[in-house]
């Protein structure tokens, strides 16, 4: 993710060149949630993972019930991981389409003679 940070950096630092429904402040701001959330749920899985490894099989209702628990909390942070992987993809491809574009925005505007003064 830190691609995508220095990405949402680099739009911070054009951003008189993006368009004005832009706002790279909560673009920046959704990257740090994302990174954020991600590595909580990529901590949580090993410890979920192990939790259930850790079971053994018994008959009882409430070791039935224990495993059931832990088996939902495992897929539950395996759909989460899948879900930010998802939205990852979305906000990396706005990133990259809002950058390309003040990055067009300031050459253009690099490009063009200074009005003169008369």
């Amino acid at each position: 993710m830190t691609c995508m940070a220095d990405t949402a950096a680099a739009l911070l630092g054009l951003a008189s060149y993006v368009r004005k429904e832009t706002d790279p402040v909560a673009l920046a701001e959704q990257v740090a949630t994302l990174t954020r959330e991600t590595a909580e749920v990529e901590a949580a899985l090993p410890l979920a993972e192990r939790a259930l490894s850790t079971l053994t099989p018994e008959s009882t209702p409430a070791a039935r019930q224990t495993w059931r628990d832990c088996h939902g909390t495992l897929t539950a942070l395996r759909l989460r991981r899948a879900q930010l992987a998802v939205e990852e993809v979305y906000l990396r491809a706005e990133l990259e389409r809002e950058e390309r574009f003040a990055l067009e925005r300031q050459a253009l505007a690099r490009a063009l003679p200074a009005p003169r003064a008369e």
